[in-house]
Formats: C-alpha cells, sequence, structure tokens
C-alpha cells in the first residue's frame, strides 16, 4: 500500500465532532443517519428496534481502503467516510459484521453488492465494488455530499407538487434500472435520497436489498426496513417486492408535500394495526390545494392492493412524465433549488411555500407597467404562427430559386420570380418532406402503441423489454453517455454518419443537383432525367433524407424533453449546435436544390437545327439552353429566331429519348 504523500487521505475529524457539519454540505451516502435521525429510523426491525455493533477503532485499514471516520451506522452495519490507496480518492464504505446478520444471509448480502456493482444510473449511488475481509463485507461507493430529502424537509418545510414530482420522476428511473437489474430495494424512504449539491437526486443505501428472483432464507424477514415506508404486505409478513418499492416511493412523494407519513405510529403493531383499519391519512385532507391528478398518482401507489398500484416503475415514470408539462402550463414555478417562503403563522407546518403556489405569503406589489398584459395567449400564438408561416416559405423559397438560377446560368432578368412566387416555392419544397416525416412520424406512434399493449397482454415479454431497458440504461451508464452533453454529442455524430451515409448512397444524384449545366458534362447531370430509373433514385433520396430529418428531430425532442424533466434547460450549447446542423443538412440535400431536381422541365425549341430549351424570356429576348452544343451551352436569341415546338421536357433528356406531348 503506497504511502506517497499526494495519497495520503485528508486528515480524519476530531473524535465526537459532528462529521461534515464543519465542512458545508455533509457526505451522507448508504446507510448514514440524518442528523437527528435514530438508527432505529435508518434501518429497524420489525419490533422497531435496531441493533447496533458495538464500537470499535475508526482509524484502520481494509482491504485497499483507509477508514477516516464513521459517518453513520444503523442495523445492518456502519458507514465510514474512506481513502481508497488504489484510486486515490474518497469513498464511502459500508461494512456488515458476520455477527450482526443471519449467517444464511451473510452470503447474499456479498452477491447483492457485486449486482450492485453492476447498476449504473445517474440516479442510483455508484458502487464500485463488494469484498469479504475475514468476519466482514464490505460495499464501497461513490461519496455523495449533499442533504438527504428527510433533512431537506426537515429544513426547507414541505416541498410544492411540481418538486415533489420532479424528485418522484428522478427515484422512479433509479427504481427502474435496479428492478431491472433483477433487485428490489426494500428501504425507499427520505432518508436514503440524497439531494446532492448541484440538484442531482440519488438513490441510496442498498443494505436492505436483495435479488428479486431468490427466496428470503430464514431470518432474512429481520432485514432493515422503515415501518412507515413498509407496504401492508410486508408487513402482514409476504416477501418484499418491486410492487412493495412502489409503494414506498408512493409514501416518499406524500411526505414531501406534507411532512407526515399516510400511516403513522410509534411502533411497527401500531402502523399495522392503521393498515388494517384503514385509519390513513389521506392526502387531499393534508393538502386540498395539491393538483388533482397529483393526488390520484400518489393514492394509485399508495394502493393496499399490490395489482393496483402502478405496474413497474417504468408506469408511474410515464405517468408522472405526462403530468409534469400540465403543471408547469399551470403557472407552477421550475426554480426547485429556491429556498422556500417560510409558511405563515396558521402553525400548520404543510403550508404551500409561497414559490409554487403563491398562497402562504402575499406577493409584492408589482409596478403598473408589469401588471398591464402583454395580450391574450392565444393572439400571441397566432401572431407567431402567422410570421412563422410566411417568413419561412418565403426564406426557403428564394434559397431555392438562387439555387435554380444558379444551376441553370440564368440571369435574374430572365427568370421571372417574384417575391410572391418565392414564398410559394418556399411552401411546395415543404409539403413532401412534412406529408412524408408526419406519415412516418403516425407510423412509430401507431407502432408503439401496438407495442405497448402487446407489453401489457405477454407479461414475461414486458419483463424482457424492461430488464433490456435496465441493460441499455447500465450500458449507456458505463459509456458516459447518462450525461445530456454526451448523449447530444453521439446525437451529433450519429445524424452526420447517416447523412454521409446517404451522400455516398445518392452521390450521383446530390451531385447533379449543384451541377453548373451550361458548363457540366451531360453524363453528370443525367439523373436529374425523369426516365424511370433516376424518378425512382431521386425518389429514394428523398426518403432518405425524410427518414433523416425525422429520426434525428426526434431524437433531440426526446433529449429537450428530458432535461427539462431533470429541470434543466431544454437545449444546451451542443443541442443548438445539433439542431442548426440538422437544419443545415435538410437545406442543403432538399430545401437548396429542390427545384433543380423537380422542376427543370422547358418548351423545347430548334435553334440553328439544334435541340435548345426556353430557360428565360425578357421582352424581345429568349434565354436558350442547348445540351448537344459546346460549351457554353446557354445562349441569348432575338424570339423570331427559334422554331418553337409542342413539346414540354426535361432539359436534362438525353438526345434518343423520346419526346411527349405538350402539357
Amino acid at each position: 500500500m503506497s504511502d506517497h504523500p499526494h495519497r495520503h487521505p485528508p486528515p480524519p475529524v476530531p473524535a465526537g465532532s459532528p462529521a461534515g457539519e464543519q465542512r458545508g454540505a455533509a457526505p451522507r451516502p448508504i446507510g448514514a443517519p440524518a442528523a437527528g435521525e435514530s438508527s432505529a429510523d435508518v434501518t429497524s426491525d420489525p419490533d422497531g428496534t435496531s441493533a447496533t455493533p458495538a464500537d470499535e477503532p475508526v482509524h484502520r485499514e481494509w482491504a485497499h481502503l483507509r477508514l477516516i471516520e464513521e459517518i453513520g451506522r444503523g442495523g445492518f452495519g456502519r458507514v465510514y467516510r474512506a481513502w481508497d490507496t488504489t484510486l486515490a480518492r474518497e469513498v464511502a464504505l459500508k461494512l456488515v459484521r458476520v455477527s450482526d446478520v443471519d449467517p444464511e444471509a451473510f452470503p447474499i448480502v456479498l452477491e447483492e453488492g457485486r449486482m450492485l456493482a453492476r447498476v449504473r444510473h445517474p440516479n442510483v449511488v455508484t458502487v464500485h465494488g463488494a469484498l469479504r475481509v475475514g468476519q466482514e463485507v464490505g460495499l464501497w461507493m461513490e461519496l455523495v455530499r449533499g442533504r438527504s430529502l428527510a433533512e431537506v424537509v426537515r429544513a426547507d418545510g414541505p416541498r410544492g407538487p411540481e418538486e415533489a414530482a420532479v424528485i418522484g420522476l428522478s427515484v422512479s428511473r433509479a427504481l427502474a434500472a435496479v428492478h431491472a437489474a433483477g433487485l428490489v430495494h426494500r428501504d425507499v424512504k427520505a432518508h436514503n435520497v440524497m439531494r446532492e449539491a448541484g440538484g442531482r437526486i440519488v438513490l441510496m443505501d442498498f443494505g436492505a436489498g436483495r435479488d428479486a428472483g431468490v427466496p428470503e432464507p430464514a431470518g432474512w424477514s429481520r432485514a432493515p426496513g422503515t415501518p412507515s415506508y413498509m407496504a401492508p404486505e410486508v408487513i402482514a409478513g409476504e416477501p418484499a417486492t418491486r410492487a412493495s418499492d412502489i409503494y414506498s416511493l408512493g409514501v416518499l412523494l406524500y411526505f414531501l408535500v406534507t411532512a407526515r407519513y399516510p400511516f403513522e405510529g410509534r411502533t411497527l403493531m401500531e402502523i399495522a394495526v392503521g393498515h388494517g383499519t384503514g385509519r390513513r391519512h389521506l392526502l387531499a385532507d393534508e393538502r386540498p390545494d395539491l393538483p388533482d391528478r397529483f393526488i390520484r398518482v400518489v393514492e394509485r401507489a399508495l394502493a393496499a392492493n399490490p395489482a393496483e398500484r402502478f405496474a413497474s416503475a417504468g408506469a408511474l415514470i410515464h405517468e408522472l412524465s405526462d403530468m409534469l408539462p400540465m403543471m408547469r402550463r399551470g403557472g407552477f414555478d421550475e426554480r426547485l433549488d429556491a429556498p422556500p417562503t417560510p409558511a405563515g403563522q396558521s402553525g400548520q407546518e404543510h403550508v404551500q411555500p409561497s414559490r409554487d403556489l403563491g398562497l402562504a405569503t402575499p406577493r409584492p406589489a408589482e409596478s403598473p407597467s408589469a401588471a398591464m398584459p402583454v395580450g391574450p395567449r392565444w393572439l400571441r400564438g397566432i401572431a407567431v404562427a402567422v410570421a412563422l408561416g410566411a417568413g419561412v416559405p418565403w426564406t426557403l423559397g428564394l434559397l431555392t430559386s438562387v439555387a435554380f438560377n444558379n444551376s441553370l446560368g440564368r440571369p435574374a432578368a430572365f427568370s421571372g420570380d417574384s417575391v410572391l412566387g418565392w414564398w410559394g416555392w418556399g411552401a411546395r419544397a415543404l409539403i413532401p418532406p412534412l406529408v412524408y416525416m408526419t406519415a412516418g412520424a403516425l407510423a412509430f406512434l401507431l407502432v408503439r402503441s401496438a407495442w405497448r399493449l402487446v407489453r401489457q397482454i405477454v407479461r414475461p415479454l414486458d419483463r424482457w423489454w424492461t430488464r433490456l431497458g435496465g441493460q441499455t440504461d447500465r450500458w449507456l451508464q458505463q459509456a458516459g453517455l447518462h450525461e445530456p452533453g454526451n448523449r447530444a454529442q453521439l446525437l451529433i455524430v450519429a445524424q452526420t454518419l447517416v447523412a454521409a451515409l446517404i451522400l455516398w448512397r445518392f452521390w450521383p444524384v446530390f451531385l447533379a443537383q449543384y451541377a453548373i449545366v451550361t458548363h457540366a458534362d451531360p453524363a453528370m447531370t443525367a439523373p436529374l432525367h425523369r426516365a424511370h430509373d433516376y424518378e425512382v433514385e431521386r425518389t429514394l433520396y428523398g426518403w432518405s433524407v425524410d427518414a433523416l430529418v425525422l429520426g434525428a428531430g426526434m431524437g433531440w425532442f426526446a433529449l429537450a424533453r428530458g432535461r427539462r424533466r431533470e429541470g434543466r434547460p431544454g437545449f444546451d450549447a451542443s443541442a443548438i449546435a445539433g439542431v442548426t446542423l440538422l437544419a443545415l443538412t435538410f437545406l442543403a440535400t432538399w430545401v437548396v436544390p429542390y427545384r433543380v431536381t423537380w422542376f427543370n422541365e422547358f418548351q423545347r425549341v430548334e435553334y440553328g437545327g439544334d435541340r435548345c430549351y426556353v430557360i428565360g424570356e425578357q421582352q424581345d429576348e429568349l434565354l436558350l439552353h442547348c445540351p448537344d452544343v459546346p460549351t457554353p451551352r446557354n445562349r441569348r436569341v432575338r424570339r423570331g429566331d427559334v422554331v418553337r415546338l409542342a413539346v414540354v421536357e426535361s432539359i436534362f433528356r438525353p438526345p434518343d429519348s423520346a419526346e411527349r406531348p405538350t402539357r
């Protein structure tokens, strides 16, 4: 074990000093009780008692870890701040002695630690490893610095419904990852959920967790659990399940907005009697100001019958995700970490802070100018829609018309385009991709709905899909793709690669679209001719571009939606760059060359015995394109010098192609 100076841990806190209080936000990792919380609150036996090991020296070495200070204890072990001498970093180490648990359960503790080390999710504490040394099993994990939700509610009061929903969404995602790994947490509660200093919500303390597919051994029923959060079937002696974790999460949501519990009692027996008699504190009675949908979500999670709860953590994620935008549109403040306004003098602890609903304290008087309405919301929406509906097609029409004239080598005086005509060309360029992308989006929604229905009917398939999602999530976590910035960069790389693949596959079509026809080799512009093979090729090219824009656009939408659910801005610099790159790709591959690709037909004439086309007119002059003559192939001639034919065809038609009648 190296004793190099830079690998030494920080000096330990003197015995008897409050760990962490002198360093700001105290680290409280797995199993560590919050300030004022008893060990029985952390991990209670069914009778409400808690066994703790005898005092022992702190400053010692355990495997490759050097213990610094004890930062928490409970009925299932002690937690230490430790120094990892191998990687030179601080970690939290939870130690469980073999004498403190049933011997038959001891191997399960080690196995669960190893399984948790494979769970990677931003809302789950990262377990680095598990090891047995002598008569102890140790789990070492990241040292999370912040406050538990119990401390947040105790210090700042009950939370608003939107903040509680955001927290519930994070914990639901954590549970989905844990359940997908085949585990059951068994002790979801406010003390075991940390709010990191940066705002990240982290699910902690898996000392009570177990493999959902392994029967509980004898003695395991006395594993840690908190009576106020325990589902009624667990209190009755049944094994913990994913459904009981959902119930505990419902209790957590209830606690966040009320600082109370649905069933309260001084002992496990009192709580069990409350469950038996149905004497529950209804959330609507405790907080009648809460949105009805939020109350229904919590009440469903708290259903006494496990079958009536949410079928999975994913179902709860879906419900909370749908609810949050509605709450925000209703005027709820999104600044979730702002300190709450103290409750009024009513003495009720559950008064909603003014930052959420404005009920506890009066708002400051606004100036007359600030109070003046800026117009009905629907009127502003119409104004924005009209501006976009007029400006976007006009701009796109201008771009495609300039590119068209440039490809033909046609001066503006011969184009005959007008300002209103630009708007028409822009609208025509948008209609095909909008139709195709709308059809693709509808097909995607239909397939997704059908898949959800199949999963509800075939439950093994649903479990397999959930497990696959968890495994994918862990892979993304291990690859560092759980961070929105990294996901944005990956999406940029993916859409760039797909765009490059499309260009490689349809390079002749793309090259022909930007050729200057008066100087280009006719073989280069042949893909723009309306022969059947070329028509199919151009159609496939257009569909490929539409699929790229639809797929990447849905990816950016999902990424922005996920960031907003986490309380972050929808778009950061990477996302803005990616969307801009996607828009430029769409412009370059579809909009700009639209006219030259799909509207390259002109009236055919004969001039000096050569095949020519009238590509522009100005007073008595005609601008001709004669594809069979040497470069430059454009000619300015007088009207009387040509013989007009009753044929309108593509200027890229080869000389031996059949003619078509005039349209």
